[in-house]
């Protein structure tokens, strides 16, 4: 946590620690809503931090040259966390010609299970002969195919947690508690 220099920082640095709380927890809320959660890795990687850094002052639209400390919100994720929430445009998927597959999907003796394991896909209508190894790279062909012709779909998790928590939402919240801060000072200053 950062070192305040008055009570107003205080109070505007709560407020800003609140509103990214709920912004990081509408994102994940959001992510279970929409089904996109497999291994865990992207919902447990997304999260906030709020640095102190200098920006420079507009007067009437103008840089000057005079600076000030503000609060900066960054939330941060998994790189792959955009195409979950934008989707992606038609693609193949990397192919491992060792193991005849796509390790995305289904990764054979792998550390990482692949996607169709997290999920525990199994083809509708298999032949009783079909092993199960056989069966997994058969869905994962079938899969990397149709990602290949469609891409993948947008989930908007987190452009909807966005939008929830509008940063109008955050200026009101600043407002109030800025305003009952200054109350509570000038109350103090006429004792």
């Amino acid at each position: 946590m950062p070192t305040f220099s008055g009570a107003l920082d205080k109070v505007t640095f709560d407020i800003i620690e609140r509103y990214a709380t709920n912004l990081v927890e509408a994102i994940k809320n959001n992510l279970i809503s929409v089904d996109a959660v497999a291994s865990g890795r992207l919902f447990n990687s997304i999260r906030f931090d709020i640095d102190i850094v200098e920006a420079p002052i507009r007067k009437k639209g103008l840089i000057t040259e005079e600076v000030v400390d503000t609060f900066r919100v960054t939330i941060s994720m998994m790189d792959y966390g955009k195409n979950v929430d934008e989707g992606s445009p038609p693609h193949w998927l990397p192919y491992d010609p060792d193991k005849k597959t796509f390790p995305a999907l289904y990764n054979p003796g792998g550390v990482e299970l692949g996607w169709l394991q997290q999920r525990g896909l199994r083809l509708r209508d298999r032949p009783p002969t079909m092993t199960f190894d056989r069966e997994m790279k058969s869905l994962a062909f079938l899969v990397a195919r149709k990602i290949s012709e469609k891409g993948t779909r947008a989930t908007h998790f987190f452009r909807d947690a966005r939008r929830e928590n509008s940063i109008n939402k955050l200026n009101r919240a600043l407002q109030i508690g800025i305003g009952q801060e200054v109350l509570l000072q000038l109350k103090e200053l006429k004792k």
